[in-house]
């Protein structure tokens, strides 16, 4: 029997492998393409030299390896094994409780924990420069962090917190004790207590790494409200201009699992504008201005990262020009300030953002170069 299953298990490996090579050169496709997040290997070119011919059989090799015809099949077979037993093919996504993913891009995972501690002192001294700054010109400036995923969803995260006193809790405490006049909206709180009142309503996507549109919506109310402080007559978009329906919302974690889980639920909740109000955008190398034909002549100047972009959709029904540009950890051009004189300044970076690893590379404040 045992001579019987070895001559079986030669034959099935000697047919994939060799039926993958004629598949190849008749350019026959199994299955669907590769979904992995990378450029595949091309063919090496003709060897013209020595040591062309010498690097030839790697090249090919690897070719060869990213081509094979099966390889997209057997990798999202393997994969689907992986995730079956609870563990992740992908080292950046952590797999949660009930299907819900989780990244672990700039170390969240250990910062949720509460092992990765920044060096908070020269982020809070340079928001609060900042914010010195801008009072000079008499321009508002708020600053929030957009929270990750983990510390709203916490329930759906299978891991272990050796420190509650995270990044995000001690840069709050210490900006308190600083007693400084930022105008720092604490955005973590304002979601667990309108998730406690509003819990069917997802504010993340549970197989993505963004706010859901809901969670933008309300991130956006909040962040109003703050600037209605500074100009009382500013129009906030009401939830009557709104049109909700269950969906899936984004996957970006999904698909980058490559794996076969069958389509999500649509536990999300999407939500579009009714009769939204029409922007035109210009794209520079540094910023994107949105322009709307909103009757004021307010303009915000937005400095962050995707979150605070992904909020633009509501300010254009408040503002005359949005005005957006990355705040690359901490080092954002004040030059913008003189260029497009706005009326108002919010400035946000996004939880995972708060990191040791970034501090330690020195980037988060513009002391060197970004990797």
């Amino acid at each position: 029997m045992s001579k019987f299953l070895n001559i079986l298990f030669i034959a099935l490996f000697s047919s994939i492998l060799y039926g993958g090579l004629i598949f190849n050169e008749l350019d026959i496709t199994i299955g669907s393409i590769s979904e992995e997040n990378r450029k595949l290997k091309e063919a090496p070119t003709r060897p013209e030299n020595l040591e062309d011919l010498k690097a030839f059989p790697a090249g090919f090799e690897d070719y060869l390896s990213d081509n094979f015809t099966f390889r997209p099949i057997l990798l999202k077979t393997w994969n689907s094994l992986l995730i079956a037993i609870q563990e992740s093919p992908i080292e950046k996504i952590f797999i949660g409780k009930q299907g819900w993913l989780f990244n672990n891009y700039n170390d969240a995972l250990n910062q949720y924990r509460g092992i990765s501690k920044m060096n908070l002192k020269l982020f809070i001294d340079k928001l609060i420069d900042d914010n010195n700054y801008l009072k000079e010109k008499n321009i508002p400036f708020i600053f929030f962090i957009a929270p990750n995923k983990h510390s709203v969803y916490s329930e759906y995260l299978d891991v272990k917190v050796l420190d509650k006193n995270r990044d995000y809790d001690r840069m709050y405490d210490t900006l308190k004790q600083f007693k400084s006049d930022l105008d720092f909206i604490d955005l973590r709180s304002f979601f667990l207590e309108a998730k406690k009142k509003q819990d069917s309503i997802l504010l993340y996507s549970p197989y993505g790494t963004h706010w859901s549109n809901y969670g933008g919506y309300l991130a956006y109310t909040e962040v109003m409200n703050h600037i209605k402080v500074y100009e009382p007559d500013l129009y906030i978009l009401p939830t009557d201009r709104m049109k909700f329906k269950k969906c899936v919302g984004e996957e970006s974690l999904l698909k980058q699992l490559n794996a076969y889980m069958g389509a999500p639920d649509t536990v999300n909740t999407c939500m579009t504008i009714l009769k939204p109000t029409k922007k035109r955008i210009h794209k520079l190398k540094d910023v994107h201005i949105h322009t709307t034909d909103i009757d004021n002549d307010l303009t915000i100047l937005l400095i962050g990262d995707s979150f605070n972009l992904h909020l633009t959709q509501f300010y254009k029904e408040s503002f005359k020009k949005i005005i957006f540009t990355a705040h690359n950890f901490g080092n954002w051009d004040r030059a913008l300030i003189d260029r497009y004189n706005p009326d108002i300044v919010v400035y946000s970076m996004v939880e995972r953002t708060l990191t040791k690893k970034n501090a330690e590379k020195e980037t988060m404040f513009g002391f060197g170069k970004e990797d």
